[in-house]
């Protein structure tokens, strides 16, 4: 992915982190703080994808964890610490994560002055990026079961989530609630995709720009209208998992079925995160 560079540059922006769950909108996110000048990927990833580059630790007094969202495993503490010394002594630069909250963890970042992105989404359009997703995804460690599924039933199980000796997903909700309490910590400004995705992706343009704005106060970025207003016309599209990218394209997909098991688990989260008034959908 070849990105524009637009504006003179800028080095004293530290480092910081750009968190969600799965599908949540990470590559929407990492593309707009890229088209600001001198701000960079790091090239770090905490998740289940990058699990192999963290330990565990059984030593008596160490602390372990959880990190991947979709189904959360234990890592020393000091092996996302050493990670993290990786981040901040890199000016301009970022890491991505999909990582549930942790006192602990929320301590270890605020202690080391980082600051943090979280982008959420429509859970129920997560739901249907994650069930398209997999299937797509080789070296997901559902690909091969989701292929032997129907849509329809891939889309149930990326609701309700699995349990078996092969394979765990956890459901929707607790996928979900698992990143919310980044959204109280001080250090993080949580955006939304409907927000950020502008027009082409059926949101607002004036929202898309007061996003930006947001984000670059946060990180203490300089810009004035004219150069948000030059990103917010090529935030859309583009990235290497980037696909439909619409706002309500669960309304395409889900069924009966599907909205009635949705709304058994997380029905009241929905309400709760202002995407729906009642229960009427």
């Amino acid at each position: 992915m070849n990105l524009v560079k637009i504006f003179p540059s800028q080095h004293l922006i530290p480092g910081f982190l750009i968190n969600s769950l799965p599908k949540g909108g990470t590559h929407l996110l990492e593309k707009a703080v890229t088209l600001f000048p001198e701000i960079k990927s790091r090239y770090l990833h905490i998740g289940q994808s990058t699990l192999a580059q963290f330990q565990k630790t059984d030593d008596l007094g160490a602390i372990n964890i959880p990190i991947g969202v979709g189904f959360p495993n234990p890592v020393s503490l000091s092996s996302i610490q050493k990670c993290l010394h990786q981040l901040k002594n890199k000016k301009g630069c970022y890491a991505t994560a999909h990582i549930p909250f942790s006192e602990v963890l929320a301590n270890l970042i605020n202690g080391m002055d980082i600051k943090s992105l979280l982008i959420l989404r429509d859970p129920r359009d997560v739901v249907i990026s994650h069930a398209n997703y997999i299937i797509r995804t080789p070296s997901h460690f559902l690909c091969e079961y989701y292929q032997t599924l129907s849509e329809s039933e891939r889309i149930m199980k990326s609701i309700t989530g699995l349990e078996s000796e092969e394979w765990n997903l956890l459901n929707i909700y607790n996928r979900y609630q698992s990143v919310l309490r980044w959204s109280e910590q001080s250090f993080n400004y949580t955006t939304y995709f409907e927000s950020l995705v502008g027009t082409q992706g059926g949101g607002s343009r004036d929202a898309q720009i007061q996003e930006l704005k947001n984000i670059t106060h946060h990180l203490g970025i300089k810009s004035d209208s004219k150069e948000i207003n030059q990103i917010a016309d090529k935030v859309f599209g583009g990235t290497a998992t980037f696909s439909k990218g619409a706002i309500g394209n669960w309304q395409n997909h889900f069924s009966i079925q599907h909205k009635e098991a949705f709304k058994e688990l997380a029905g009241e989260m929905l309400i709760q995160l202002r995407y729906e008034t009642d229960l009427n959908w």
